[in-house]
């Protein structure tokens, strides 16, 4: 099986169609069965040995990993999310779409039945641009901006057919390194507050957000910096902007997800004061 392309085979789950492709004819595919090599999953989708469970799971619910769940696996930023998004084709007859825990996600058009377990990240944000809210689609356009899985040149065509507020964030989108970071900056801006992603500053070097000429927030994912080292790096970052006239606040992943109309109205206090308009005093 080693000659099968490493993409027709994502997620350690390969299909009928691609072992076609792959010159496979259908002895051999049966000949691999039976020495173990293929595991059959349902009709067509065969288990090439450890598969992502993710994948496994839209495959045995009857069709494959896209949406968020797709883009997840390709390592773009996705908020938390208690269901999988499984892409199907429109023969869908077999589909087992009522199982708990899976929701069917579908990009613009008619698909055709998929070859691969896993949605490219293209075929993914076509989908998750028909599911999800504006905010989230923001953070995923930017994360895989970032990640550089897509060329923000290529967005109109991807985003093709989508809904027209979904096509519109293309020209919003920004440098970030974080979804929670992408979420405040958005968050901020919607309440008329002049704010900049990655901004440099002086030998210190890019922080997440700089709100005004001065207040830096610095947006830790749900498991950033957690060693110690990073712990103290950070710490002592934090230090060196306060001491050159910067204030500085950081916020954690539950903050920004799930406690975000109380930090929300805190930052708001912040920027009431007018302070951050003015330069550093350092």
């Amino acid at each position: 099986m080693d000659v099968i392309p490493k993409e027709l085979r994502l997620g350690g789950i390969v299909s009928a169609r691609a072992l076609h492709s792959s010159e496979y004819a259908k002895p051999d595919i049966r000949r691999a069965v039976r020495r173990g090599v293929l595991r059959p999953i349902r009709r067509g989708w065969y288990d090439l040995g450890n598969p992502d469970p993710a994948a496994l799971r839209a495959v045995q619910g009857g069709g494959v990993l896209t949406c968020v769940s797709a883009l997840a696996f390709h390592g773009v930023w996705t908020p938390r999310d208690s269901d999988l998004h499984v892409g199907m084709s429109k023969f869908g007859s077999e589909i087992r779409s009522n199982r708990p825990g899976l929701r069917r996600c579908s990009p613009p058009g008619q698909r055709s039945a998929p070859v691969v377990a896993v949605d490219g990240v293209e075929l993914a944000l076509a989908a998750a641009a028909r599911c999800v809210s504006i905010e989230t689609m923001l953070v995923l356009l930017e994360s895989a901006i970032n990640l550089r899985l897509v060329d923000s040149s290529d967005l109109h065509h991807v985003l093709r057919g989508c809904p027209r507020e979904m096509i519109d964030l293309i020209d919003t989108c920004q440098a970030s390194e974080s979804g929670t970071e992408t979420m405040v900056r958005d968050r901020l801006r919607r309440r008329r507050i002049a704010v900049r992603s990655q901004a440099q500053i002086g030998d210190i070097g890019r922080v997440d957000l700089l709100v005004g000429r001065r207040l830096v927030i610095e947006v830790d994912s749900v498991a950033h910096h957690t060693d110690l080292e990073s712990y103290h790096s950070d710490r002592l970052r934090d230090l060196r902007l306060v001491a050159m006239g910067y204030e500085v606040v950081r916020l954690t992943y539950r903050q920004v997800v799930y406690e975000w109309s109380e930090t929300e109205e805190r930052l708001l206090s912040i920027t009431r004061r007018r302070a951050h308009r003015r330069g550093p005093r350092g």
